[in-house]
C-alpha cells in the first residue's frame, strides 16, 4: 500500500469491502457467542453470564486473520473500575480454563495470561477464529463503542486506519504499530485539523460509571463543535493521509503525548495537571499513546525508540514519493 501507487483507491476499497462483510456477519458472531455462552455457562450456574464482542472484526477495520476479542461479563458488574487479581478473579479465571478444556471440540486453548487484566486465548475450531476472552477489563469493550460512534462522525477514520494497518505490514512495522495504536494516532490527528472534537468534550457532565473512570460518552453530531464531515473519496483520502504521514513525520514523541482525550498536543510534563485528579502518569518511555477511556494507561508502552525512527523513515519516504507525484 502507498498513496502514490496507481492501484490506492481500487485496493483500499477492497480492503475496506473485505472488513465490511466481516463486520456485518452477523451468523458467524452470534455461533461464536452462542458457543462460548453454552461452553461456561453450566459452569457458572445460577450466575447471569454476559458474552459481548469487540476489537477490530466488530469495528469494520479487521480482516481475516484478526482475532476476535470477547468480553464475559460474569454477575453484576459493580461499576468500580478494579484491575486486581483478587481470589475471585483467580477462581474465574480457573472456571473458564476448565470448561475450555472440557469442550475439545468446539475450542483449542493455546495461551492462559494471569495478569492485570486476565486473559484466555483459543481457537474457535468451527470457524479456525483465534479469540481473546477476556472477563475484567470492561474498558477496552467500551472503548469500542466509542471508537464505532467516532468511526459514524468522520467515516474517513476507518479508511484510513484500515490503509495503515496493511501499510504498516508492508514496512515491516506492524509487529508494534497495529489497528488499535492507528486508531488512536487517526483520531488525535483529526483532533489536531480541526475534524473530530476531544473525547473530553464528548464526556461534558458525565459522571464515572466505571468509577474513577469515564467510559459513556454523548453522540453529539459535529456541527456542536463547527465542524464537517470528511468527504469519502480518492483525492481526499490521499489528501487526507498524506497530512497524517506530514505530522507524524516530525511528531517529538519524546517530548508531547499523543492525547486523544484533550485532543490537543499536550507537553509530557505538564499532561498530570490536566488530567482528572484519579491520573496517575505511567512508566517513562518512547512514545505515550494515551487511552480513550483508561486515562493511565499508555497504548504506545511497547513501542520502542528505534521502532519510532522506522516509523518516521517510513512516513517521510512517503511523504517525498506523494509530492514527487502529485505537486
Amino acid at each position: 500500500m502507498s498513496l502514490y501507487s496507481a492501484l490506492f483507491w481500487t485496493d483500499l476499497l477492497k480492503m475496506v469491502h473485505k472488513a465490511n462483510l466481516i463486520k456485518e456477519n452477523a451468523e458467524l458472531k452470534q455461533q461464536i457467542k452462542n458457543d462460548v455462552k453454552k461452553t461456561l455457562q453450566w459452569k457458572f450456574p445460577n450466575t447471569s453470564l454476559q458474552v459481548r464482542l469487540f476489537g477490530s472484526r466488530i469495528m469494520g477495520v479487521g480482516d481475516s486473520e484478526s482475532d476476535l476479542d470477547i468480553y464475559l461479563v460474569i454477575g453484576n458488574s459493580s461499576g468500580v473500575y478494579n484491575e486486581k487479581l483478587t481470589r475471585k478473579v483467580r477462581f474465574n479465571l480457573r472456571t473458564i480454563v476448565s470448561a475450555i478444556l472440557d469442550n475439545k471440540t468446539k475450542w483449542e486453548l493455546t495461551a492462559v495470561l494471569d495478569r492485570t487484566f486476565p486473559l484466555v486465548t483459543v481457537l474457535h475450531k468451527g470457524t479456525n477464529i483465534k479469540c481473546d476472552i477476556n472477563f475484567l477489563n470492561r474498558m477496552s469493550c467500551d472503548q469500542n463503542q466509542l471508537v464505532n460512534y467516532i468511526f459514524k462522525l468522520q467515516p474517513i477514520a476507518r479508511y484510513m486506519v484500515i490503509f495503515l494497518r496493511a501499510w504498516s505490514q508492508k514496512h515491516g512495522l506492524s509487529r508494534c504499530f497495529r489497528s488499535h495504536i492507528f486508531i488512536l494516532l487517526v483520531i488525535f490527528f483529526l483532533q489536531v485539523q480541526g475534524h473530530l472534537p476531544a473525547i473530553k468534550d464528548l464526556q461534558t457532565d458525565l459522571v464515572p460509571n466505571v468509577a474513577p473512570w469515564t467510559s459513556n460518552f454523548h453522540e453529539f453530531p459535529l456541527s456542536k463543535f463547527a465542524m464537517k464531515e470528511i468527504g469519502v473519496n480518492e483525492n481526499k483520502t490521499r489528501q487526507i493521509l498524506h497530512e497524517f504521514f506530514k505530522l507524524y513525520s516530525t511528531f517529538p514523541f519524546h517530548e508531547l503525548v499523543v492525547c486523544p482525550y484533550l485532543g490537543k498536543r499536550v507537553i509530557r510534563k505538564q499532561l498530570k495537571d490536566l488530567m482528572p485528579p484519579c491520573f496517575k502518569y505511567p512508566v517513562k518511555s518512547p512514545v505515550f499513546v494515551q487511552d480513550l477511556i483508561l486515562l493511565n494507561h499508555n497504548k504506545g508502552f511497547q513501542i520502542k525508540q528505534l521502532q519510532i525512527y522506522a516509523f518516521q523513515d517510513e512516513c517521510c519516504a512517503e511523504i517525498e514519493d506523494y509530492d514527487d507525484d502529485y505537486y
